[in-house]
């Protein structure tokens, strides 16, 4: 018989914890053991695989290595610097029918502070250096006295070239806008560094540099013309496109530029560059569409 003292006595906390424990335990002991080998590494697994996108999610916010300074000051115009050659690896501009005006006369370059100093091209580069500062830019005058861009934009050419033969380039390209009757067409310009064989037979790829900072002197000059053309339908269009290499030679005006026509293809693979797939988006992207 069981004392009165006891009867209606909660049990303590450390025996329920025991009594707690001792039911988990249980419980465990009738899983088979089979089923532990079946989950054990799967739950391995999930960890380990969250664990890695944590790191690779992590490594989207580390301090990487920096080559290429890419700036997108605005819709109409993108560029990409590189820290190696001091020079733009490609600027790529929309061009609208606003664009159709003669070339700008006076243009000004300024050091573009958005480079890290270490790695910025400098005016005083071009002093003396026998070559002229080269707007990749497809610059058309709208009336001002002068005109500034980022140095970023610019690669050295010969003057004879950069004076003649590019502005027929630039020129070209506008008077493409106005032909067919487009608002708009995307333009992407760029330097190339390119091999060439020695009388060994072996390729070898040499430029000139100048200036205090080693500004890389491209080979020759790429331009990709990418532009709308209407389909049957009247309701959508396809792309077209235009691909030019030309060399940083002193040309003379009567040289055809379609003698330094190329494929995109050839063009990607000689610049280890690749331009964007769709272009699509970047005809439509002013308001309005462009007329086909």
């Amino acid at each position: 018989m069981s004392s009165g003292k006891n009867e209606g006595k909660k049990p303590s906390f450390k025996s329920a914890v025991s009594k707690f424990g001792q039911g988990f335990v249980g419980i465990f002991r009738a899983i088979p053991r089979w089923l532990y080998v079946a989950i054990i590494p799967l739950l391995i697994g999930v960890g380990g695989t969250i664990l890695c996108f944590e790191i690779i999610k992590g490594s989207d916010q580390r301090d990487l290595p920096q080559t290429q300074v890419v700036n997108d000051p605005t819709r109409l115009c993108t560029y990409a610097y590189d820290g190696r050659t001091k020079g733009p690896s490609w600027v790529m501009q929309a061009l609208t029918t606003g664009d159709t005006h003669e070339s700008v006369s006076n243009i000004k370059f300024y050091e573009d502070s958005t480079v890290p100093p270490i790695i910025r091209s400098k005016l005083s580069d071009y002093q003396n250096s026998g070559f002229d500062i080269a707007n990749l830019l497809n610059v058309a005058g709208t009336g001002v006295l002068s005109e500034r861009f980022p140095l970023s934009t610019a690669s050295p050419q010969l003057p004879r070239f950069n004076k003649i033969y590019w502005i027929k380039i630039d020129n070209y390209v506008r008077e493409l806008i106005r032909k067919l009757d487009m608002l708009r067409v995307l333009v992407i310009t760029g330097p190339l560094y390119l091999p060439h064989e020695e009388t060994d037979g072996k390729k070898y790829v040499t430029y000139q540099v100048i200036g205090e900072n080693n500004i890389a002197v491209p080979t020759h000059f790429f331009k990709a013309i990418f532009y709308a053309v209407a389909n049957s339908n009247g309701t959508d269009f396809s792309v077209s496109s235009e691909i030019y290499v030309i060399p940083n030679k002193n040309l003379d005006e009567s040289v055809p530029l379609e003698s330094f026509k190329t494929s995109l293809e050839n063009l990607e693979k000689i610049s280890g560059i690749v331009l964007p797939q769709d272009i699509k988006p970047y005809l439509r992207a002013l308001v309005p569409p462009p007329r086909m």
